[in-house]
């Protein structure tokens, strides 16, 4: 009687274990506007599966699909369907002809999901399924597959599987994605400059303690491994804060970029953060300068304990001389943050743009970049930095009707805090006027994400926040501009 309570006991234990909801999940990384209609199967009733979202999908956005209960209701030795169909980007009023479709059969406690796949045009592909010893689909497993539409595109199709480590689930989060590699400019003439500005937030990892770093290193390694960010000029990284990080960026870009600009002030101040800035070139150096706001003033909040600054540099691009300021200013916009922001500004005025000794020929471009803790979007504040540093902010204008409108996005990055509701485009390129200026401008904001990574798609090490599948490389997108001098 003993071992019978023991046993009745241990399968109620079990069966608490695995009486839990699942998550499903849509994310659309493309630039254009897709439709949703997600179903669960006939059999399950609307308390043990759930749909969540069904219309209009944002670009670059990820919505949750579908949340089911693993346990109930699923009768030992049937299957089950959950499928989410799909319009192509661009093309919202059609949506019956694409599906994801997730495949799950009922156990004595619990479920297995036998198969995931994807039919495109009518036409089924099978991303993951149970052809292994374990006879179903096993966790930590991405499925892809390699599309041409008929709109010409090519889009990759993931799937990601994850399992909880303290369940004896198998799976019990499933991302779907639709994958648009992105445009990516580059310059083919001397006359050219093509230019990225990336905050990366590589913290140092005791920050770890405090701030949720999605998986720093692992972030690191793959941004320094992406093509997309190998077709530039000049690359500025900004939070750049971690050492090692720095060496991971500068040694695997090396191929690309042979010189790199690594400003490290002449008196720290006793602060244990550097910069933050690193300046990568296609091209050589010619002169450098660097400007440590901590030298003129005394920073606020967290930046009190860095060396912020701006970082003057020229670059001799084949014969055509390039000159750039790249900062990252004082964060957070309360009145005292706003007042050092500003004095920052007329620091750079003072200290670069009409510094003697640096002598900037004004037959030469010069740009004004990096993430300036002020939004385009912010007349006031935006209106102050352009008039004190003469900017010509007409090119930021032409990437206002693209997706997405914002570096800064909290309803597009799975890296901030759900919780916060914050949208900026604070991260830029301008021209400096009272030089040459270009003939032709392009800016682009531009998401990067690690859809192939299965380590991203994991828990962070900071068990503070449960978030399986972000799959960000930063809390910003990457800005790209490109700039054409005719006749120069």
């Amino acid at each position: 009687m003993r071992a019978c309570i023991v046993f009745v006991m241990a399968l109620l234990l079990c069966h608490s274990v695995v009486n839990a909801e699942y998550y499903l999940y849509f994310m659309n990384n493309t630039n254009e506007n897709m439709t949703l209609m997600n179903t669960c199967d006939s059999k399950l009733p609307g308390s043990a599966c759930k749909v969540h979202h069904n219309g209009k999908l944002d670009a670059f956005k990820r919505v949750e699909s579908h949340v089911i209960n693993y346990d109930q209701h699923i009768t030992w030795g049937h299957q089950y369907t959950l499928i989410t169909y799909f319009s192509m980007p661009g093309d919202e009023k059609e949506v019956r002809n694409n599906f994801f479709e997730t495949v799950f059969h009922g156990d004595f406690i619990g479920s297995h999901i036998v198969e995931i796949g994807i039919s495109v045009n009518g036409v089924k592909h099978v991303l993951l399924d149970d052809k292994n010893s374990k006879d179903k689909v096993l966790p930590n497993k991405i499925g892809q597959l390699d599309y041409k539409y008929t709109d010409g595109n090519t889009y990759t199709f993931y799937v990601n599987a994850q399992a909880d480590h303290v369940s004896d689930q198998g799976i019990d989060s499933i991302y779907y994605s639709i994958d648009k590699k992105p445009s990516i400019l580059s310059s083919e003439e001397d006359n050219e400059l093509t230019v990225v500005t990336y905050n990366i937030q590589a913290f140092p990892n005791y920050i770890g303690i405090a701030l949720d770093l999605n998986k720093m290193d692992s972030r690191v390694h793959y941004l320094s491994n992406v093509d997309a960010m190998k077709h530039a000029d000049v690359v500025v990284f900004q939070e750049a804060w971690d050492h090692a990080s720095r060496d991971v960026l500068k040694n695997m870009f090396h191929n690309t970029y042979g010189y790199s600009y690594d400003p490290v002030p002449d008196n720290t101040h006793l602060k244990p953060l550097n910069s933050g800035l690193l300046i990568l070139s296609r091209h050589p150096f010619t002169q450098k300068y660097f400007v440590n706001y901590q030298d003129h003033q005394s920073l606020v909040d967290a930046d009190r304990l860095s060396n912020k600054g701006a970082a003057y540099f020229k670059i001799d691009k084949n014969g055509k001389s390039y000159n750039l300021i790249a900062t990252h200013t004082q964060a957070q916009d309360d009145q005292k943050s706003l007042a050092v922001r500003q004095e920052e500004f007329r620091i750079i005025n003072k200290e670069i743009i009409n510094n003697h000794g640096l002598s900037i020929p004004a037959h030469e471009p010069l740009f004004f970049l990096g993430d300036t803790n002020t939004s385009f979007y912010n007349k006031h504040e935006f209106d102050y930095m352009q008039s004190t540093l003469n900017l010509n902010a007409e090119g930021v204008t032409q990437n206002l009707s693209k997706a997405p409108r914002f570096s800064y996005d909290s309803s597009l990055n799975l890296m901030i805090d759900p919780k916060v509701t914050e949208y900026g485009l604070y991260d830029m390129v301008l021209p400096v006027k009272g030089f040459l200026q270009p003939s032709k401008s392009v800016s682009q904001i531009t998401p990067l994400r690690a859809l192939d990574s299965n380590r991203m798609y994991q828990r962070s090490l900071n068990t503070k926040l449960y978030n399986y599948g972000d799959v960000e490389l930063s809390d910003h997108f990457m800005v790209q501009a490109k700039f054409t001098f005719d006749g120069y």
